[in-house]
């Protein structure tokens, strides 16, 4: 059962016990593969190209086959600020990275450090509004 913020305040306030897992709603949940070449030499990003609204989290899944992270390099992002730190390297197949997008909106460019001069790069858009469906920008036919 999932528990809203609201639901457990009312539940607070006629003298019930509030779950240790009342916290807003966190929006929606982007997967983005991190697949490694068949060489085991790079990787890439799937998709490459995602639109996400503020508040949504960008879930990283790895393929397990070599490691990898995702950073938001400020060389890349020049003149923008609150840029998340560098993500863990993972290793073991399925492991996630969950970064929740708090940048303000606009265009970010992402990279896996060991494999960006190899081309494992991506581009988050950032909107800002009411959260809704995030739609990657490769399947939508946009760049």
């Amino acid at each position: 059962m999932r528990w809203s913020a609201g639901f457990g305040l009312a539940l607070l306030a006629c003298g019930g016990a509030v779950p240790l897992s009342v916290r807003p709603d966190p929006g929606n949940v982007i997967v983005l593969g991190m697949i490694t070449t068949p060489d085991g030499a790079s990787g890439r990003f799937q998709p490459a190209k995602v639109r996400v609204k503020q508040g949504d989290t960008l879930r990283f899944v790895i393929d397990g086959r070599t490691l990898h992270n995702v950073s938001f390099p400020p060389s890349e992002n020049p003149g923008r600020s609150n840029l998340p730190p560098p993500g863990p390297y993972l290793t073991a197949p399925g492991q996630t990275y969950d970064l929740v997008v708090a940048m303000a909106p606009g265009t970010y460019h992402f990279q896996c450090d060991p494999h960006a001069p190899l081309g494992m790069t991506g581009v988050l858009t950032v909107v800002a509004g009411e959260r809704g469906k995030a739609v990657p920008v490769d399947s939508a036919g946009a760049s």
